[in-house]
């Protein structure tokens, strides 16, 4: 057995280690969701965490799935696998996302309780650690 060979193995260990803990995390996280009151100030807790849990696994699955697996020339010696190019675009894909979906998510709820000037307010100036704004050489 050579070294190749050795860290091949240890790379799928932890990958498998990887995804038996992850299985864990959900299994233990749907099972106390069940448990916990559906609201907390007047906010469905428990509808949103199952609403995105259910969003997130199926982007996953559906980017898996609909990738695009056609090698592409990078200057390598083209021995690309077919499931680390579903698992990268998976991956990258789902992050874009759900990136874009928080940052409809944010607008939509500052739209929503009637405050998107101070929104775009806050995020375009920013405050000192005092929340005061300064200018240049004060301390």
């Amino acid at each position: 057995m050579t070294m190749i060979d050795i860290i091949i193995i240890l790379i799928y260990l932890t990958l498998g280690s990887i995804l038996l803990i992850t299985l864990w995390s959900v299994v233990k996280r749907l099972r106390t969701t069940g448990k916990m009151s559906g609201t907390k100030n007047g906010i469905p807790v428990t509808k949103i965490n199952v609403t995105v849990n259910i969003i997130v696994l199926t982007l996953l699955a559906s980017t898996f799935f609909l990738t695009w697996t056609a090698s592409k020339d990078t200057g390598g010696d083209g021995n690309v696998s077919e499931i680390w190019l579903r698992i990268t675009n998976m991956f990258v894909t789902t992050g874009l996302f759900v990136l874009a979906l928080a940052i409809v998510a944010t607008i939509a709820g500052a739209v929503m309780i009637g405050k998107p000037k101070e929104l775009l307010t806050s995020l375009l100036h920013f405050k000192g650690r005092h929340g005061k704004n300064r200018k240049r050489g004060e301390p």
